[in-house]
């Protein structure tokens, strides 16, 4: 399920720094799962099915587009310490649930994996998870 050496992390208690609703936090805290790598870790690759949103809370992931049969590396995001997370993770799946791109988490990154149908549940009725996403 989430690939490489890592760290489960608690979830409650972490600031997560993003503007979760209380009810949304509460299932975040559920079924969730924060975790922390220790190396450089391939989180995804193209053609993967999707059951878990990652979500950039700290680090760096690298984002990797093929173009013309060579792969051609798209910096997604980075985030600062003390900054607020950048998301743009329901852009990367296809309605197939299967992923476009390939991306590499660097060491220490932290993740928060998140169950694809709470995502597309709150995608299309929470008004607070369409700002945070947009």
């Amino acid at each position: 399920m989430i690939p490489g050496p890592h760290r489960n992390l608690e979830i409650k208690g972490f600031d997560l720094k993003l503007p979760f609703t209380p009810k949304m936090l509460s299932v975040v805290s559920k079924s969730g799962r924060l975790v922390e790598f220790a190396e450089q870790v391939t989180i995804f690759t193209e053609g993967d099915p999707v059951a878990w949103v990652p979500i950039l809370i700290s680090g760096e992931v690298r984002v990797f587009h093929r173009n013309d049969n060579r792969d051609r590396e798209l910096m997604l995001y980075a985030v600062a310490p003390k900054e607020q997370s950048q998301i743009s993770c329901v852009t990367f799946y296809s309605i197939e649930h299967r992923v476009h791109m390939r991306a590499i988490a660097e060491p220490n990154a932290v993740i928060l994996y998140l169950p694809v149908a709470h995502v597309l549940e709150w995608s299309q009725k929470s008004l607070e998870w369409n700002l945070m996403v947009n």
